[in-house]
């Protein structure tokens, strides 16, 4: 089965309706349904500590545009911080970072996304040994490109047709 790892681009449409949302709402709660019995719901929403950080900035810039109330703002934070705890946060340490930094000029990338693409290609190796992969959701151009190129499954939500997301479940 397929593992989703969710970086910020993508995750802050659940947050947010714009582009996409429709593709991430699918994605969380398909592997969030308690209908749902072949699934362990804590093992297959992937992200990092950073990535929810990434999230509540967005969120809290849309504040600041205009386009979310201080109510709103303090309503999707909350959601976020309940709905995170179903998900699996790569812990986040030294090494990963060291780690990551190769991939920022080879792939042009931020340091965040850096950051994001190595801990997938790192889940990645874990889960192949027990027969499963994991597909990297971004509307991020330059991070889809790199996951492409490093071989990964890449959804942008932002240009993913439903069924195609269907049939990776």
């Amino acid at each position: 089965m397929n593992h989703f790892y969710l970086d910020a681009s993508a995750y802050i449409k659940r947050y947010h309706t714009e582009d996409g949302s429709d593709i991430v709402n699918l994605i969380v709660e398909y592997l969030l349904s308690a209908s749902n019995p072949k699934i362990n719901k804590l093992n297959h929403l992937l992200s990092c500590k950073l990535g929810v950080l990434e999230v509540v900035a967005a969120l809290n810039r849309k504040k600041n545009e205009g386009s979310i109330s201080q109510d709103e703002l303090k309503a999707n934070i909350s959601a976020l911080k309940e709905e995170i705890k179903k998900f699996f946060l790569y812990p986040l340490s030294d090494d990963i970072i060291t780690f990551s930094l190769p991939l920022i000029l080879k792939h042009n990338l931020n340091a965040s996304d850096a950051l994001y693409l190595f801990i997938v290609l790192k889940l990645k190796s874990f889960l192949e040994q027990s027969g499963n992969d994991i597909v990297l959701v971004t509307a991020d151009k330059r991070l889809f490109r790199a996951g492409l190129n490093e071989g990964l499954q890449v959804v942008n939500p932002e240009a993913a047709a439903s069924s195609l997301v269907r049939s990776l479940f």
